[in-house]
């Protein structure tokens, strides 16, 4: 049961003149009981962020001139990962004519950015 969802319950009850916590205490319960799958899944903000992020960098990579080799999807429960989960996060190939040459781009979401400067040349030849 999610924070918004208890605190509806909480004023329902309330307005019916019912003892709150019992109510639910009697929901959750009934909820763990069930054996129906959960309909809602609690959404992490921060790891949707650097998805929605990972895909913005993805499109700025004009398809007619490189192929995605792999895309990480960095899983993991109680401490165990994957040995991939290790590798950059979207490993890349730029194809010119005949020749492809493979590169890799780790990326990170912060939510405050900080500005970077370069002294990379503006266009590359």
């Amino acid at each position: 049961m999610s924070h918004k969802e208890e605190k509806l319950i909480r004023e329902v009850a309330q307005s019916e003149g019912k003892n709150v916590d019992a109510t639910i205490a009697q929901i959750r319960k009934e909820l763990e009981e069930s054996e129906e799958e959960n309909e809602s899944e609690l959404i992490d903000v921060n790891q949707k962020a650097g998805l929605d992020f990972e895909k913005f960098v993805v499109q700025k990579f004009d398809k007619k001139f490189f192929q995605i080799r792999n895309w990480a999807g960095d899983k993991y429960v109680e401490g165990r990962y994957a040995e991939t989960t290790t590798q950059p996060d979207i490993q890349l190939s730029l194809k010119l004519g005949a020749n492809s040459y493979p590169f890799a781009v780790e990326c990170k979401w912060r939510s405050n950015p900080k500005v970077i400067s370069s002294n990379l040349p503006k266009k590359i030849n």
